[in-house]
């Protein structure tokens, strides 16, 4: 939990660079303690993996465009098929 008297407190600026240096160890003692196989592993699918983020991340993207011409489409199927005596006023 962050220091909360000031913004530029000491207390408040050494807090999160901590976690930030018990994370990167952490990570490093995992790494270290992988086999052969696994460093080569991670070697080979490390540069991979922006290309697998940019492409999951561009499928969102399809599949929310795709929803919306959709729901667009079906919009306009239903103005065209819906008589002009059930546009909600009763006679």
């Amino acid at each position: 939990m962050a220091h909360s008297c000031c913004a530029g407190c000491f207390w408040a600026a050494e807090r999160p660079n901590n976690e930030m240096a018990r994370l990167s160890l952490r990570l490093s003692e995992r790494a270290a303690r992988l086999s052969v196989r696994g460093h080569l592993l991670l070697r080979v699918l490390a540069p991979g993996l922006p290309f697998l983020a940019y492409i999951a991340i561009d499928a969102a993207g399809e599949a929310r465009a795709d929803r919306e011409f959709s729901k667009e489409r079906s919009l306009a199927v239903a103005r065209e098929i819906t008589p002009a005596s059930c546009d909600g006023v009763e006679s």
